[in-house]
């Protein structure tokens, strides 16, 4: 019996590891759920390999511990896979603005169901990375100290953005660094070939419209990081600043 319940728990995380999330309501996945020695040993498992598996609604997802798994990739691995990705700093900034985005999704249910019924525009998303980094950049300049506890070289990533165009005279919208809009997509690819979100043409503006899965990453996983939260706070911050500053114009 204990060595019918191994293969039991081995097929469920060989099942995990090819798909990445799996339907809860396939036949392989059923006694991960209904069988506690086989749910135990499948997170066993998951657990000896770095590795977490998050219970959403629908799906089973096997995610990467970033400081325990075997299967954390160096950036010189990263680059097998995204390829386009020239360097360090090139995929700080993707990183930045997908933060500016989860940020903005990141909130209560209305916050949720809003996003989920109209999506977030590209135009919206510009105008808060824009926001965000103005902000830093007189952060910056105002206080020597605020770029450290960052780890990374904000100034240059604010200075490269804010030299873009928004975008050239196509409405196709391809991946790449010449202009906001093809930044914003490379960056956004990194979470729609995770099968996260969805980038939509409709009429003449692209919509970005997150999967439950993302949301349940956000609630389940993110929100665990002190990075993450740190980040979003800083973000929360530049964005309320904004706000602030249309209130008062408006006055």
């Amino acid at each position: 019996m204990a060595a019918e319940k191994i293969k039991m728990a081995t097929d469920i995380y060989a099942k995990l590891m090819k798909h990445k999330m799996v339907d809860r309501n396939e036949s392989v996945i059923r006694s991960y759920f209904d069988d506690t020695q086989v749910h135990d040993l499948v997170q066993q498992i998951a657990r000896s390999f770095g590795t977490i598996i998050l219970e959403g609604h629908e799906k089973l997802q096997l995610i990467s511990d970033g400081k325990e798994s075997i299967f954390a990739t160096s950036f010189t691995h990263l680059k097998e896979k995204y390829s386009d990705i020239e360097n360090k700093k090139e995929f700080y900034l993707l990183c930045n603005i997908l933060m500016i985005y989860l940020s903005e999704i990141d909130g209560d249910l209305s916050v949720k169901s809003r996003y989920e019924l109209r999506g977030l525009s590209f135009y919206r998303l510009e105008e808060l990375i824009t926001n965000v980094f103005i902000y830093w950049k007189e952060k910056i300049e105002n206080d020597e100290d605020y770029e450290k506890k960052w780890a990374m070289n904000i100034r240059e990533q604010v200075e490269f953005w804010l030299s873009k165009d928004l975008k050239d005279d196509s409405n196709k919208i391809t991946p790449s660094m010449k202009n906001k809009f093809s930044i914003m997509k490379k960056a956004l690819n990194l979470f729609e070939n995770e099968n996260l979100l969805n980038v939509i043409l409709e009429g003449d503006e692209h919509i970005v419209y997150a999967y439950p899965e993302l949301y349940e990453r956000i609630e389940g996983l993110f929100h665990n990081y002190e990075r993450y939260t740190m980040l979003r706070d800083a973000i929360v911050e530049a964005k309320q600043r904004k706000e602030d500053e249309v209130n008062d114009s408006n006055k």
